[in-house]
């Protein structure tokens, strides 16, 4: 049975300038595998700490669901209440406190733990592969999405499928479009596991499109206020000067955090991502750094101007994102001791 007709996929998705989860630590007794269970969980929760990463500290700010590669919904005060408007059951919204540099913030934010996961896959019709190797009973992949019945659920996932397949039925989907949420977007449930673009223009891929979009451009994000600690004085060129000037030459960087071969010099190339794409790089500034070394495989050692002239290693990962700057050394002197020849 083919319920595209009757269900889209709610996926997640990024939102330009917001932050992200970095991770979800409940509380308590409860562990993170029972939010796979589909058992209740509200009497025994505890809540949760959800550290957030990659926004723009500048302008700090939350989509309405917050990407995760935790294949978790964690959603805002105000989606929450449009869910349960929409009719939504067998789901409960667990609290979970938001934390930012080790600092809980003071918005409201909800776990959403599926309850009571419908066996309704067909796995023979949707080639379903158990896992033979950790948990035969785990459903390891499948090949399309057929189902026994229609579980008829506003919102379901299914139970031992580990894919991040979240299942919204379309008149909820449709009922949520009277208003618009940030970080919310709706595919086609044909689209999993694997892309359908031959069915794109269809009536029904328009309609869910036409939905999708609505959140995209119309969602607004939930921009928060937090307190910041008075900036340092930025270093003068004459002291940057004096900071590289006690470079050392090449060698091996023997450090706690890292190991890598050093050599001084600008490759050219540390700032090339910025400059292909800057709205990757929310809250930037270049101008803060030196770069005075690199690795030979694309990263960079750069001198702080703001942080006394502490210096940085910069991952090549794409994207500027605070944990791809790791602090090596509150100096150059100290720097220099921990490069041999």
């Amino acid at each position: 049975m083919d319920l595209s007709q009757r269900y889209v996929w709610w996926m997640q998705t990024s939102t330009t300038g917001t932050y992200a989860i970095d991770d979800i630590e409940p509380h308590g007794e409860v562990a993170m595998y029972e939010l796979d269970s589909g058992a209740s969980l509200a009497d025994r929760w505890q809540g949760a700490k959800v550290t957030l990463e990659d926004g723009n500290p500048k302008k700090p700010a939350l989509a309405d669901s917050l990407l995760n590669t935790s294949r978790a919904r964690v959603v805002s005060a105000r989606l929450k209440d449009a869910l349960i408007a929409a009719s939504a059951s067998e789901v409960e919204f667990l609290p979970v406190t938001l934390e930012l540099d080790g600092k809980p913030l003071d918005v409201a934010y909800f776990l959403v733990h599926f309850l009571n996961r419908p066996e309704c896959l067909d796995e023979a019709a949707s080639g379903a592969v158990r896992d033979d190797i950790i948990d035969p009973d785990e459903i390891e992949s499948i090949e399309r999405l057929e189902f026994a019945h229609d579980p008829d659920r506003p919102l379901f996932r299914l139970p031992r499928y580990g894919e991040d397949l979240v299942m919204m039925r379309l008149d909820v989907a449709e009922a949520l479009s009277k208003n618009a949420f940030s970080g919310v977007r709706l595919e086609p449930l044909y689209h999993h596991p694997d892309w359908q673009n031959d069915k794109k223009g269809t009536p029904l891929f328009e309609r869910v499109r036409a939905l999708y979009e609505h959140h995209h451009e119309k969602g607004k994000t939930i921009e928060l206020t937090i307190p910041s600690a008075p900036a340092r004085p930025r270093a003068s060129a004459a002291q940057a000067a004096a900071w590289l000037a006690l470079a050392p030459a090449h060698g091996s960087y023997l450090g706690d955090k890292l190991r890598c071969p050093y050599r001084r010099g600008d490759d050219g190339s540390w700032l090339d991502a910025y400059e292909d794409n800057p709205d990757d790089w929310p809250g930037f500034e270049p101008d803060r750094y030196r770069v005075f070394g690199f690795d030979g495989e694309g990263n960079h050692f750069l001198l702080d101007l703001d942080d006394d002239g502490a210096v940085v290693y910069r991952s090549h990962e794409i994207g500027y994102q605070p944990r791809r700057f790791m602090t090596l050394a509150k100096s150059m002197k100290e720097f220099a001791l921990a490069v041999k020849p």
